[in-house]
Formats: structure tokens, C-alpha cells, sequence
């Protein structure tokens, strides 16, 4: 058995421990346990919103999109640098998506680009805090609260992510109309999937999802995963797996865009309330965990200082990153992946897509310059809160000498 250095990092592995997998067990096994609310979860993150369990983060933006009242034929604007699911659910509930450009710096929507895209037909501005960087949601609240368009945040990434405001910093996704979290493997509170909905007062209850009476499925498969993206069993089975399957890869992490998709709002088990008990228990170690994200992202960066081909981006330009992913800006995508793998380091090239060039929204797409050239360059490398003084130095040392 290879010593403990030798075995590779993964791009992500979930926090282990009780704080995910006891909630989950004690429901698996139904055993008694203490009820829990998103709100007991959240008091005092989120102010005055509306909380509502969902199966996972896009049903929470469909649920939106189903309570407030939009026409067929209505303009979103949206960041071409995006998970392309969430612009098909734009197109599925009828809604015309307009591509507005990002800050190759912060990787989230530019505000110049905005005003220049808004139109007669304009009624919503989905605003994602990509990476877990600070979106300028003040200004573009500020903007919209102007022009009479709807907010809606994507806070995917971004559970405790705060923006700058004139009067202090402020907690991503308490903006505009409403946003949307997530809960899933992926993501830096990981409840073996789910999301929530958070509304402000002035919307109103929300139209409710389908139901799906499902059982504990999908759940049980997440918790393996959960445990199957910790470097060594990442190492001994899964990615040997993933190279062998390919297919299997996308369907744990769908990056790309089939020639046809179609969402099916009932098709997921729903937020168990073991989930809420979960992120209950994982929010109350988020701030520590955060510090110890955005503190590998400094070395990182600290790291790039004097190396030809990589910099760092400017996360905090308007407010705090969680640091939930860290991204790098690199010269040649394949050349930098290929220097990570032979220090063990796994990186993940274009996870997400410039959209405005997908030909899965038609006469959508346009040019957006900052939005493809984010695609071709940033990088994700590994950044989770359990990662290990010898895993961060073969991640720095891969920067120093490639």
C-alpha cells in the first residue's frame, strides 16, 4: 500500500463525519431523532426570507419561476459563464435568455455588459455568484429596483458568501426577490442532495412542486459517493472507475450540455427533513471552514506570484468569498491539467460553459468575450476543509515547479 502522499486529490471531497452522515443514518435506520426546520437552520443568516425545502437547487429556481408571475416571450437576463441547466430551465418555462457578459476576475456578471444587454422585453436578472464569488448584488439590486426588473440570486456556490453593501456586509442570497442553494455532494453543505428557495416577504408563498414520494435511493447513493471522493478510495476505485466509464463521470457531475434535455420537476426524491438537521449542523462549522478554504486559496495564489502561465483571480472585489472552489487562471488548459495529474493533483478543466455559444439555445447565442475566454482559462484545483498540510504542499509545489 503506497504511503498516504502518494494517493491523488481529488477535485472535490465532501466534508466527512456526523455532522453529514448522522442525520442521515439515523433517518435511513428511522430512528428517533430531534425535528429541525431550514429556518431553526438559518436564523440569522437570511433576515426576513421565506424558506422552502426543494429536491435540489434547479427546482428551486423552477418553483420561482413558477410563483411569480412571468409571460412566454419575457427576457432573463443571465451570465454567459454558467451552468447551462439553468438556462434551459429559462427556456423550458418559455423565458427568452439574454447573455450578459462576466468579469474574467470575479467570473460573475458585468455590470456594464447589464445595462447595454437590458431591453423593452427585459423583466429578470438571474445573478450567480460563481465559484462562490461575490456577485455586485447591492449595485445590481440597485440597478434593477431602477428599471423594474425582478433579482433573483443563484447561490449554488455561495452558502456563506457575504457582499459588500454601503452599510456592511450582507449575506448572498438575501437580495432582490429571491435565490436559490444547494445542498448536493458537490457543494460546500452537502445534505446528500436538496436545496431551498428563499423569497422575500413581497413575493408571497411559493406555487408548490409536484410531489415525489420517494424513498431514501438517491440519498444512499450520495452518502457512498460522499465517501467514495476522500483521496483514498478516489485513488483505489473511483477515478479507475471513471477513466474506464466515461459516461458514468458526467452522470455524477453533468458538465455537458446534451443535444436535447428536458427538466422533470417530479422526478427526484424530496427534501427528507433529515436534510435541514444536516445543514443545521454543517452551517454551525462553515465560518471555520471557509477560513481554512480561503486560506489554501491564498497559498495558492501566493504560489503563482513569479510563475509563467498561471495568476490568480480577484475574488473579493465585491465582498468575501467562501472559497468554496478555487479558480486559477491558466495559459493552456490541457498543459496545466497535465502538470496537476503528475503531481497527483487533480484539476477540473471548463466545468462550466459559456453559454451564449451552446447550440442548445438557438438564436440566443451571441459573442460575450469575457464569458469564452473564462472557459478556455480558469481552472478548478482541489480546495476542502479536511485537506492536509502534505496534499496542499504537492498542490503548491505542482505551481512552483511546472
Amino acid at each position: 500500500m503506497p504511503p498516504l502522499t502518494h494517493w491523488r486529490i481529488p477535485h472535490h471531497a465532501p466534508v466527512p463525519g456526523r455532522a453529514t452522515l448522522g442525520p442521515y443514518l439515523r433517518a435511513a435506520l428511522h430512528l428517533p431523532r430531534r425535528p429541525r426546520t431550514l429556518d431553526d437552520a438559518f436564523r440569522g443568516r437570511l433576515a426576513d426570507r421565506t424558506l422552502t425545502g426543494t429536491p435540489t437547487g434547479r427546482h428551486a429556481l423552477w418553483q420561482y419561476l413558477q410563483t411569480v408571475p412571468l409571460e412566454p416571450g419575457d427576457e432573463v437576463l443571465v451570465a454567459a459563464y454558467n451552468y447551462w441547466v439553468v438556462v434551459q430551465l429559462l427556456v423550458q418555462r418559455g423565458l427568452r435568455p439574454v447573455f450578459v457578459d462576466v468579469d474574467p476576475q470575479t467570473l460573475c456578471m458585468d455590470l456594464d455588459d447589464l445595462a447595454r444587454k437590458v431591453g423593452p422585453r427585459s423583466r429578470m436578472v438571474l445573478l450567480t455568484h460563481m465559484f462562490g464569488h461575490p456577485a455586485p448584488s447591492a449595485d445590481v439590486e440597485t440597478f434593477c429596483a431602477d428599471r423594474g426588473l425582478r433579482l433573483f440570486e443563484d447561490c449554488a456556490h455561495a452558502l456563506g458568501t457575504e457582499v459588500q453593501t454601503e452599510t456592511g456586509p450582507q449575506s448572498a442570497g438575501s437580495f432582490g426577490d429571491g435565490a436559490l442553494f444547494s445542498f448536493g455532494v458537490y457543494k460546500n453543505v452537502n445534505a446528500l442532495g436538496g436545496g431551498m428557495l428563499a423569497l422575500a416577504p413581497s413575493v408571497g408563498p411559493p406555487v408548490p412542486l409536484p410531489t415525489n414520494t420517494g424513498g431514501f435511493a438517491e440519498q444512499h447513493t450520495r452518502a457512498a459517493l460522499s465517501l467514495m471522493l476522500q483521496p483514498v478510495p478516489w485513488t483505489v476505485a473511483l477515478q479507475p472507475l471513471l477513466r474506464r466509464v466515461p459516461k458514468l463521470e458526467d452522470a455524477l457531475d453533468a458538465t455537458t450540455p446534451p443535444t436535447t434535455w428536458a427538466f422533470d420537476p417530479a422526478s427526484r426524491a424530496p427534501f427528507h427533513p433529515f436534510m435541514a438537521e444536516a445543514v443545521a449542523r454543517q452551517l454551525r462549522q462553515l465560518d471555520a471552514h471557509t477560513q481554512i478554504r480561503r486560506s489554501i486559496t491564498q497559498a495558492v495564489y501566493d504560489a503563482t506570484d513569479g510563475v509563467l502561465g498561471i495568476r490568480p483571480l480577484r475574488p473579493d472585489i465585491h465582498g468575501r468569498s467562501n472559497g468554496s472552489y478555487l479558480g486559477v487562471w491558466v495559459d493552456d488548459m490541457d498543459r496545466w491539467v497535465d502538470t496537476f495529474a503528475r503531481r497527483g493533483v487533480e484539476a477540473k478543466p471548463r466545468q462550466f460553459l459559456d453559454c451564449s455559444q451552446l447550440p442548445l439555445f438557438g438564436d440566443a447565442r451571441r459573442r460575450c468575450s469575457g464569458a469564452a475566454a473564462v472557459e478556455r482559462h480558469v481552472l478548478r484545483l482541489p480546495s476542502f476543509p479536511h485537506m492536509g498540510a502534505s496534499a496542499r504542499q504537492r498542490l503548491i509545489d505542482a505551481i512552483r515547479h511546472a
